[in-house]
């Protein structure tokens, strides 16, 4: 009897660590846009999370649940669309970052299990700051423009140790049509969630979110807005 016993718990003990270690590595992954926020009708930026989840660790498997329904930091969406008659161009961000191709890192192990992409992060960053500009009412034209927006990707990056901590910076100049500096500073976002371990959907939808969030705070911004309606 306990021969078995000792034999069970092998076998357990062995499935545990199989679960932690037949993940795929999140080597040259594409970048996709996932956010998990959205507008209220009050115009406040929601989170809503309702999950259970499993997650495979060294020590073994631990569940969670998560009922969230927040407003996040950075308070209402503004909308851009009373800077006047202004159009803006966005140029290219650039990826000042050292390792341009690393989006994150899982630390749950004695290794360090790096997340890359095959993606270029500026181009996806550049992107998507034209959209979600677009979406809070400015005028974006290829050419001709009262002003433009560059800039630099300096953050990019989650952190998974139990939870994915989000962090995206942008450091953003505003120049008018004459080339001028009228305006220029950092945005950034952060996003904390729980899911399951080392999974690529996790840090899709954690990025999203703290990109997200560094754009709406830079709608937010006073001065980036006045800088937006002088001529």
């Amino acid at each position: 009897m306990e021969w078995r016993m000792k034999e069970v718990v092998a076998i357990a003990t062995s499935s545990i660590a199989l679960l932690g270690t037949n993940c795929a590595p999140l080597h040259d992954i594409p970048l996709v846009w996932r956010p998990t926020t959205q507008l209220s009708e009050e115009g406040d930026v929601k989170e809503r999370t309702s999950l259970r989840e499993t997650r495979s660790t060294e020590e073994g498997t631990v569940e969670t649940e998560t009922e969230r329904n927040e407003e996040l930091d950075g308070g209402k969406i503004t909308d851009l669309s009373g800077v006047g008659e202004a159009t803006v161009k966005v140029d290219t961000l650039t990826d000042t970052r050292k390792n341009p191709d690393r989006i994150g890192e899982n630390q749950e192990r004695s290794k360090v299990r790096l997340v890359t992409t095959r993606d270029n992060v500026a181009d996806w960053c550049t992107d998507r700051l034209k959209f979600l500009l677009e979406q809070y009412g400015l005028d974006l034209v290829n050419e001709n423009a009262n002003f433009t927006i560059t800039g630099q990707v300096r953050r990019f990056y989650v952190v998974e140790v139990n939870t994915y901590e989000g962090d995206v910076g942008l450091k953003l100049e505003v120049r008018n049509h004459r080339g001028e500096l009228v305006w220029s500073g950092m945005t950034s976002g952060v996003s904390n969630r729980f899911g399951r371990s080392y999974k690529d959907e996790n840090y899709y939808e954690t990025l999203s979110d703290a990109f997200m969030q560094a754009v709406q705070k830079l709608n937010g911004n006073q001065n980036f807005k006045k800088a937006l309606s002088t001529r």
